[in-house]
């Protein structure tokens, strides 16, 4: 839904889409923590016409838009589908996982790699929040860059520099850690929105199952580097286990040139779009 209402600036709607669910889950766990701090667990009832209105205000705003605007071109057959998107998707999902090793490293294994490394725990805890909100407007920018520069462009240049970044932060120390961990995070996490349009742009009639797909198949490669990551951690230290996802990153670079040129040009396919939208 969210893609098609993208129209021709689907980098760009992908970003807005993931900033503001990053916001969302980041002021989620604040703003319970603090109800149930106030007035318990059963303050949480207060929270409910929030939600209410939150709905109500869907709800009235989606009566606004056509079904028929969901859907610019007629669906195909699953298995129709699966060959059209198969030359973006292959080489997507091995860009995926290789990917997954460092964003688990920057994530999931951050504050226990900082603890370790003999930093407080209250700015180990910290970084992941300033790595994160430096990715919230990595993803808005990135989204937008890949519409006007290209998502090939835009993905290539977060795969080679990402890593670089990882390295230097690796041999940081201090105060220098958070300056390094901004400009990571931003680069590190502007790909979320160009891979999200990528796999759409696969398969334009069938949008929602490219979607499917994505995110299903994403969630247990990530899994699966996750595991693999802390097995590593675990046998060799996560020092090691960051130096491996940074190069496997690199690697993934050989991924990106296997991704099909996009089809047609760019302004053509918003005219194109744009024309269907009127009808």
């Amino acid at each position: 839904m969210a893609g098609t209402l993208s129209g021709p600036n689907l980098g760009r709607g992908m970003g807005i889409w993931m900033l503001c669910g990053e916001l969302g889950r980041t002021m989620g766990p604040i703003l319970i923590v603090s109800v149930i701090g106030l007035w318990g667990v059963a303050g949480t009832a207060y929270l409910i016409p929030v939600g209410l209105v939150a709905s109500l205000v869907l709800l009235l705003r989606m009566r606004r838009v056509a079904a028929q605007a969901f859907s610019f071109y007629r669906a195909l057959p699953w298995r129709s589908a699966l060959k059209r998107m198969a030359p973006v998707m292959v080489p997507l999902s091995g860009i995926v996982f290789v990917r997954a090793f460092t964003m688990a490293s920057l994530t999931a294994f951050l504050p226990t790699f900082l603890s370790e490394e003999g930093v407080s725990l209250w700015l180990a805890g910290a970084s992941l929040s300033v790595l994160e909100g430096a990715g919230i407007a990595g993803a808005l920018i990135g989204g937008w860059a890949s519409d006007r520069l290209g998502r090939k462009q835009v993905l290539g240049f977060s795969m080679i520099a990402t890593p670089i970044l990882l390295f230097v932060f690796l041999e940081s120390q201090g105060w220098v850690l958070f300056p390094v961990l901004v400009v990571l995070g931003f680069v590190a996490l502007a790909t979320g929105p160009v891979v999200m349009a990528m796999v759409q742009e696969s398969c334009p009639e069938n949008r929602a199952f490219a979607n499917g797909i994505y995110m299903g198949g994403g969630f247990a490669l990530r899994g699966l580097a996750m595991l693999l990551l802390g097995m590593m951690g675990d046998a060799y230290g996560l020092r090691r286990a960051f130096e491996v996802s940074a190069v496997l990153m690199f690697a993934g670079v050989a991924l990106v040139l296997k991704i099909p040129e996009e089809r047609g040009d760019r302004s053509g396919r918003r005219k194109k779009e744009e024309g269907k939208r009127k009808k």
